[in-house]
C-alpha cells in the first residue's frame, strides 16, 4: 500500500476529507485511524539521518486548492473512476509504458465523446484528478483509448504514488479551466540533485524549466519526477502563480510561452564533520543550561536556608519572651523531657507554673 505520508510529513487521513468528515468523530478515532493506515503502508521512521535544514514551513495549500477555486470544464465530471498504473493496464490494452515518463491521464474514448458534443469546447481539456483523501493533481489527457471500459483510468504509477492512490482505487476526475504557469517554485527531495546538476555543467534555474516543460500541468503540494544525468529526482511543487494548479501547455505547444522558475534548497544532510561540530556545540549548550539551572538551584537553596533562620531566629525570640528569663529550662524542680521530630529527646528543668513557651523555647535552643 501507499503511506499516506507527503513530502515534509503531512498526514493525509480519509476521516479528515470532506467526503469522510463526522462531526461526532473525535481525535483519538484520527490517531487511531492514522496509526493503522501507516502500520499497514508498511511505513518506516527513520530518526538516525540529521537534518541541517528544516522542511518548509506548513502553507495552505487547502484553501488554494479548493473547489471553487477552479471551474469545471466541458461539463466533465466523473465519480467512483477506477484508476491503474500502465503496468497493470499492460495485459489488457498492451504496452503503454510511454504513459509513465508523463504526468497525463488515459481515458475511455467513450469521455471524448460526452467532452466534444458539449457546447462551447474549452482546449486544451485539462482534467483534476481527486482521491479519497482529497489530494489532487491537474493534467491533460494522454490518449482516448477505444479499448479503456467506462469508468476506468490509467495514470503513470508515480502519479498515483504521489495522490496516496493504490491500484484499482477510485477517484474522482473533473475536467477543469487552469491558467498558463508565470511562476513555480519547486524544492529537491535530496541534496543529491545539487550534485547531479553540477555534474551537468547548467545552470539549474535551466535544468528544472526545460524539465517542468515536458509535465502538462503542476499542483502545489504534489511531486514531480526531475531527470538530471540520468538520474531521477523528486522534486516538490511549493508554490505556483497565478493559482495554485496551472496548466504548462498552451493551445499549441509549450515553446510559445515562458514561466520563471525558483527553488527553495533541499533539507540539506549533514557530513560527519558538520554532524560532530554541531553535536559538540549542543553538548556545550546542554553543559551551559545544567549550570545555569544548578546556579540557580543553589541560590534558591541559600535564599531558602535564609529565610528558614530568619523565621527559626524570630520563631525562637518570641518564645523566650513569652517564657520570661526566669524560666530558661535549666533550673527547677520539674524535669521535663521533650521528644524532638527527630526521635530525639531533650531535657529542662522548670519552676511550677512556668508556661508553655519555655518549653518551646527549651526545644528550639536545642
Amino acid at each position: 500500500r501507499t503511506a499516506p505520508v507527503t513530502f515534509g510529513g503531512r498526514l493525509c487521513n480519509q476521516l479528515l476529507s470532506s467526503a469522510g468528515w463526522e462531526p461526532s468523530t473525535s481525535m483519538c478515532t484520527v490517531l487511531e485511524d492514522v496509526q493503522r493506515s501507516l502500520m499497514e503502508s508498511g511505513t518506516e521512521v527513520d530518526s538516525t539521518i540529521p537534518a541541517l535544514r528544516s522542511y518548509l514551513p506548513v502553507m495552505a495549500p487547502l484553501e488554494r486548492l479548493r473547489t471553487s477555486n477552479f471551474p469545471v470544464a466541458n461539463s466533465f465530471c466523473k465519480e467512483g473512476i477506477t484508476v491503474m498504473s500502465p503496468e497493470t493496464a499492460r495485459p489488457f490494452f498492451g504496452n503503454i509504458g510511454e504513459l509513465e515518463s508523463t504526468d497525463k491521464i488515459a481515458l475511455p474514448l467513450e469521455y471524448l465523446g460526452e467532452i466534444c458534443n458539449g457546447r462551447n469546447l474549452e482546449t486544451p481539456a485539462m482534467f483534476e484528478v481527486k482521491s479519497k483523501l482529497g489530494r489532487k493533481r491537474h493534467c491533460m489527457v494522454f490518449n482516448w483509448f477505444d479499448g479503456v471500459p467506462s469508468g476506468h483510468a490509467i495514470l503513470p504509477k508515480w502519479v498515483l504514488d504521489d495522490l496516496g492512490v493504490d491500484e484499482r482505487e477510485q477517484v474522482q476526475v473533473r475536467g477543469v479551466r487552469l491558467e498558463l504557469a508565470s511562476y513555480v517554485k519547486v524544492q529537491p527531495h535530496s541534496a543529491d540533485f545539487y550534485s547531479a546538476a553540477s555534474s551537468t555543467g547548467r545552470e539549474i534555474a535551466e535544468l528544472l524549466t526545460e524539465n517542468l516543460s515536458r509535465f502538462s500541468g503542476l499542483t502545489e503540494d504534489t511531486c514531480v519526477p526531475i531527470e538530471v544525468g540520468g538520474q531521477i529526482f523528486s522534486m516538490q511543487i511549493v508554490q505556483l502563480r497565478p493559482q495554485a494548479a496551472v496548466r504548462i501547455v498552451d493551445s499549441d505547444t509549450a515553446a510559445y510561452f515562458e514561466f520563471k522558475i525558483d527553488f527553495e534548497p533541499a533539507p540539506d544532510l549533514e557530513d560527519t564533520a558538520a554532524m560532530k561540530a554541531r553535536q559538540d556545540r549542543l553538548l556545550e549548550e546542554f553543559r551551559a543550561q545544567k549550570e545555569k539551572q544548578e546556579s540557580a538551584r543553589r541560590e534558591f537553596a541559600e535564599r531558602r536556608q535564609a529565610t528558614l533562620t530568619r523565621h527559626y531566629a524570630a520563631t525562637l525570640a518570641r518564645a523566650e519572651a513569652a517564657a520570661g528569663s526566669e524560666h530558661r529550662g535549666s533550673e527547677g524542680p520539674i524535669q521535663v523531657e521533650i521528644k524532638l521530630p527527630d526521635g530525639s529527646q531533650v531535657q529542662g528543668r522548670f519552676a511550677p507554673g512556668a508556661p508553655v513557651a519555655a518549653l518551646a523555647a527549651v526545644a528550639l535552643r536545642s
